[in-house]
């Protein structure tokens, strides 16, 4: 028989028993530790990997919002007439006097757009003279203007003849002759008349945007034509500056031009206190929903482009690929719509942030992304806004898999509408 263990080799195997439960228990502790480890530093390469594609997604939008704004390439590509929707072949020939433009827009492709070429939209314009952007210099007589900057027509006040200042568009208006008073006709000198036919020409060959864009600074927004009776009138697109429907805007809760034959619009120095009225009438329940009717001076004058989209604004804009027609033709028609937002009046709708929001063109700029990549849309918004064209770019990255989103929104220069024509030879 073996002897029995002692008490002494029992004290050692127990011990024994007892760390090899330590050094289970601490080898089970580091595993997990490595394991966690090893786990945080692999959530972390993949963040780190997930962020740099993020980020080159985002440089990427970045460099293309940047060659757009150069290039004009998301409204227009050279050499490919597939992405040249607004290039349209014009036909319609507009009677300038009564406003004859489709209120919405129905009527886009019968008439020029921003990428239009001249040769094929002047003819249809009613200007004789041919485009000529060398004569625009302040020195030289045919730029100068010979109108009446403030001549004020109420409604149904055509006639120059009633102005109290004299016929100025005996000298100027595009035509070939005036018939004053029923007094017998008036050659004008092509001279003095070439302003007034450039200005007819630009604002029906390129829209709103477009004709305040070819537009020099020192240039007077402003002309007359011959009626058929060899009247001078001032054109109804002047006196009226074709607005959208109030229900494609969201109702009328925001100033736009009115059809009234007022030209340009002044706030008077009044303006703040009929606000006070305004406020005062609003809380005794005498006028309902809050919204002012702008007050307008009477003191309404030509002025230069800057000045005109000082309180007023315009966009150019364009269809998408997939847009249905109504929204082509939605699209299309901001080119020829001018609002008006003075900021101190009391909206529940800001026109300039409708305009904003109309003129945005989402693209993405991978068209078939993998399913687990992060989704980038660029756009940039041309607005003409604040006395100065404004090109507002964003870059939007969207992540499928957290729903998180990111968003640079940012001013950005680039080329005007007509660098990218002069780019692409539209004017010739």
């Amino acid at each position: 028989m073996s002897a029995s263990p002692t008490l002494a080799q029992l004290r050692v195997q127990g011990f024994t028993l007892l760390e090899a439960v330590i050094a289970l228990s601490l080898g089970v502790v580091i595993l997990l530790i490595t394991y966690s480890g090893f786990r945080v530093a692999t959530n972390s390469m993949t963040l780190t990997e997930r962020k740099a594609l993020e980020n080159q997604l985002l440089i990427a939008g970045v460099m293309i919002v940047m060659e757009q704004a150069d290039q004009w390439t998301d409204l227009d590509v050279p050499g490919d007439p597939q992405q040249q929707p607004l290039r349209t072949n014009p036909s319609k020939v507009v009677d300038h006097l009564v406003n004859s433009i489709a209120a919405d827009g129905g009527d886009w492709q019968q008439l020029p757009q921003p990428f239009t070429p001249l040769a094929s939209s002047w003819q249809h314009s009613g200007a004789g003279i041919a485009f000529d952007p060398d004569r625009w210099h302040p020195h030289h007589e045919a730029s100068w203007y010979r109108g009446d900057p403030a001549l004020y027509l109420a409604a149904g006040a055509d006639y120059h003849d009633q102005s109290t200042y004299g016929n100025y568009a005996l000298l100027s208006a595009a035509g070939g002759a005036i018939d004053y008073f029923g007094d017998g006709s008036t050659t004008i000198d092509p001279i003095e008349q070439w302003q007034d036919h450039q200005q007819l020409g630009l604002s029906y060959a390129l829209g709103y945007y477009g004709w305040l864009d070819y537009l020099p600074a020192h240039a007077l927004v402003d002309f007359t034509v011959v009626h058929t009776n060899q009247r001078a009138l001032r054109p109804s697109m002047l006196r009226s500056l074709r607005r959208m429907e109030e229900s494609q805007w969201g109702g009328s809760d925001y100033a736009t031009i009115s059809d009234d034959a007022r030209f340009v619009w002044e706030v008077s120095p009044q303006w703040h206190g009929r606000i006070a009225e305004q406020v005062a009438r609003n809380a005794s329940g005498g006028m309902g929903n809050g919204i002012m009717t702008p007050h307008r001076s009477g003191s309404e004058r030509a002025v230069s482009p800057g000045s005109f989209v000082l309180d007023l604004h315009t966009a150019v804009t364009g269809p998408l690929p997939g847009d249905s027609q109504t929204m082509q033709r939605y699209r299309a028609s901001l080119n020829r719509a001018i609002l008006g937002n003075y900021g101190h009046q009391l909206e529940q709708i800001s026109s300039f942030t409708a305009l904003l929001q109309s003129a945005n063109r989402e693209e993405r700029i991978i068209s078939h992304p993998p399913d687990d990549w992060p989704t980038i849309q660029v756009g940039i918004r041309r607005i003409m806004h604040s006395g100065a064209r404004q090109h507002y770019a964003f870059v939007r990255l969207v992540d499928p898999m957290s729903g998180r989103s990111e968003e640079l929104f940012m001013p950005i220069i680039g080329t005007t509408l007509r660098g990218a024509r002069l780019n692409r030879g539209l004017d010739q």
